[in-house]
């Protein structure tokens, strides 16, 4: 956006600030605070909480080692969710069973919370909720940045959490500052809002029309990508959702061909019509045609499928995005770098490992110190024994090895990414594309790892699947492989177009999901259907099994406004 934004000003207007919320909010807390803010580091992070785990072992239904990665995560996440959307996370209600009850945990938060703002310091999450706290409570700082900062404008603004939504309104004021009113303008669609578990909520549209009644509201009401029936048919569905705007969005481009449902009895039936399908597309519109799944799941299996049978695809990220397989690189290495700790006092990886974690996030180690093919904690030892801040921080790293070996991968995944802070060494100097990209990287990384009981059997995985790191979408037309159909999952799709998308596996159970029981996760599933309805241009097609006599399947909820019925 900022790109954009000084081509079309030619540059005229340089004291426009871009930016995260985070880095934003980060930022008002440094030039505001009395005294320095000071971000707590990953070994202090790891000290506080396996101080507290190991005083409250009481708490506990494991050995403390393998809690603490545990409490970590949740710690997060209850700073971040509210109780809500928390009880509906995965990873929080995975993270439970090391603890006797939630209140065990919540208890350890609590003393972790505590000792945080005792002594000064914030992490990650505390940038939002403190910044928030700060203009809360001090006027004279309040007035100060909503004089430094008199006009917003807040993109997607259907994916942002409670927190950040009451941050910008403290910021943006009571409108007595300048002529017109407050100068908040936002941008979103409510039908669009798919990321519930990171605490986004259609919802924040109709609070932000309560909040500010006196805002004009431009509705954009005409969808310029899709084609008639598509429209339509994308309009039919969304309208069963209860809590939205209600809007009439018709087609600039005029009539189409008609969305096509095809009925199959099971898997193999589907994907062998999705295929004859595919063949009759010419060559040259390969790569402007996508098969989008539910899940990183089926999209795999389709994937292999499409490759049994030797014909050309693009799975997601099969630019292949750097960037996503620099998220696979340095998590395959901390888990090979931890690996190499068992039964092991002094531990050792390759060197090529070592080079790429040493620094990710910051360490200050120099590559000299890797002077060997396998890299030891003890050879780290013996060239950093003059620095004792440097042993200090390879006591660290070892501890961390240690502990990543008690998780299973889901948890160790995360472990690296918030933990660890691997995702923030990542991020460090990116543009806003490619920090998506990295963040759509970590998310698919965390669920494919779901799907493996064992770090082994994980490790084996990564090693010998170079498609792993492929987990972002091509995009602006520089695929490799220009004659080849994209496999993404639903939610990777978002902001992308294509001339054709296919839509399989459309059955209840996958679509809405078993773990959908409540109205709203309903009603998030129905509009993750929506977007990726509205992927298509040109051709829809809509595909679902309905099984034999013996083992019937029924057909997503989703398609019966569509005349499609049990």
């Amino acid at each position: 956006m900022r790109t954009r934004f000084e081509k079309i000003t030619d540059g005229r207007f340089p004291s426009v600030t871009f930016g995260t919320f985070h880095s934003c909010f980060l930022e008002i807390l440094r030039r505001s605070s009395p005294s320095p803010i000071r971000l707590i580091d990953t070994g202090g992070q790891n000290s506080l909480i396996r101080h507290i785990v190991f005083t409250h072992k009481d708490l506990l239904t494991s050995d403390p080692e393998n809690c603490i990665a545990a409490a970590a995560g949740s710690i997060a996440l209850i700073k971040t969710r509210s109780a809500e959307t928390l009880q509906a996370d995965p990873l929080y209600l995975s993270s439970l069973r090391f603890f006797r009850s939630e209140n065990s945990v919540r208890r350890i938060a609590s003393e972790y919370d505590f000792f945080l703002r005792e002594n000064g310091l914030i992490d990650f999450e505390d940038m939002i909720l403190r910044c928030r706290e700060l203009l809360e409570s001090d006027r004279s700082v309040r007035e100060r940045w909503q004089e430094r900062f008199r006009y917003f404008l807040v993109d997607e603004f259907q994916d942002i959490s409670p927190q950040q939504y009451e941050t910008v309104k403290l910021l943006a004021g009571d409108g007595k500052r300048t002529e017109g009113g407050r100068n908040l303008f936002v941008v979103g669609d409510d039908d669009q809002s798919i990321y519930g578990f990171r605490g986004a909520s259609p919802g924040v549209l109709r609070n932000f029309l309560e909040d500010y009644p006196d805002a004009a509201v431009i509705r954009l009401s005409v969808n310029y990508r899709c084609s008639g029936p598509i429209v339509r048919a994308a309009g039919l569905v969304i309208q069963q959702n209860r809590d939205r705007f209600p809007k009439k969005i018709t087609a600039f481009r005029g009539e189409g061909e008609p969305v096509k449902s095809l009925c199959c009895t099971d898997e193999a039936e589907e994907y062998g019509v999705i295929l004859e399908r595919l063949k009759r597309i010419p060559e040259e519109e390969l790569k402007n045609t996508a098969v989008i799944f539910r899940n990183h799941f089926q999209a795999g299996n389709f994937t292999d499928f499409l490759k049994f049978h030797g014909f050309p695809v693009t799975e997601p990220g099969e630019k292949p995005a750097p960037e996503a397989l620099a998220v696979r690189d340095v998590v395959l290495s901390y888990l090979r770098a931890a690996s190499g700790m068992e039964g092991s006092a002094l531990g050792e990886c390759t060197r090529a490992d070592f080079y790429r974690i040493m620094n990710c996030p910051m360490r200050y180690f120099v590559r000299a110190c890797a002077g060997s093919e396998r890299v030891s904690i003890d050879s780290l030892c013996t060239y950093y024994r003059s620095n004792p801040p440097m042993l200090e921080t390879i006591r660290l790293l070892e501890r961390d090895f240690r502990l990543l070996l008690h998780l299973g991968p889901p948890l160790a995944v995360r472990y690296i990414r918030k933990t660890l802070r691997a995702e923030e060494g990542l991020l460090e100097g990116t543009s806003e594309k490619v920090r998506e990209r990295i963040h759509r990287a970590f998310d698919a990384l965390e669920q494919k790892a779901s799907g493996f009981r064992t770090q082994e059997d994980f490790i084996r995985f990564l090693s010998g699947n170079e498609d792993i790191g492929k987990t972002t979408p091509a995009e602006d037309g520089d695929s490799t492989d220009s004659h080849s159909v994209q496999v993404l999952t639903m939610h990777a799709s978002k902001g992308l177009e294509f001339g054709s998308v296919f839509l399989p596996d459309l059955n209840e159970g996958i679509l809405p999901g078993r773990q959908s029981i409540t109205p709203a996760s309903v009603e998030e599933e129905r509009r993750l259907f929506y977007v990726a309805m509205t992927r298509a241009k040109n051709s829809l097609y809509l595909s679902y099994t309905c099984g034999t006599k013996a083992n019937p399947r029924r057909p997503s909820r989703f398609l019966r406004p569509l005349g499609i019925k049990d």
